[in-house]
């Protein structure tokens, strides 16, 4: 399967980013949430919850990695690099149509 991950500055224009997930550990000052258009913010990428949230949000469709840091940004290549190996692994280690990760066990849950 292939993934869509793509990493813009958080001030670039919004366009068609599917999720916008802003990855760094710090807030932006003096900006909102809405006014950023962001899915979701996840501070701990390095770790392994903030790492399972981005991989389930690439699954489901594009993804975006956003920054206020200036571009490029070694660190977020690598982990577009890491999250596209462990999305492949995992795909790799599927039998069929079955999905191995925890994320993908999800639609087995009534929410």
């Amino acid at each position: 399967m292939s993934y869509d991950i793509r990493i813009k500055s958080l001030y670039s224009d919004i366009g068609e980013d599917g999720a916008r997930v802003l990855v760094d550990t710090t807030w932006p000052e003096s900006l909102s949430s809405a006014a950023l258009a962001l899915t979701e913010w996840v501070p701990e990428t390095p770790a392994s919850s903030g790492q399972v949230a981005l991989m389930r949000l690439a699954r489901q469709d594009r993804l975006t990695l956003l920054t206020a840091h200036p571009l490029p940004a070694p660190s977020l290549d690598a982990l577009r690099n890491r999250l596209l190996a462990e999305l492949a692994e995992e795909d790799r280690q599927a039998d069929g149509d079955t999905l191995s990760s925890p994320p993908c066990f999800l639609q087995d849950f009534d929410q």
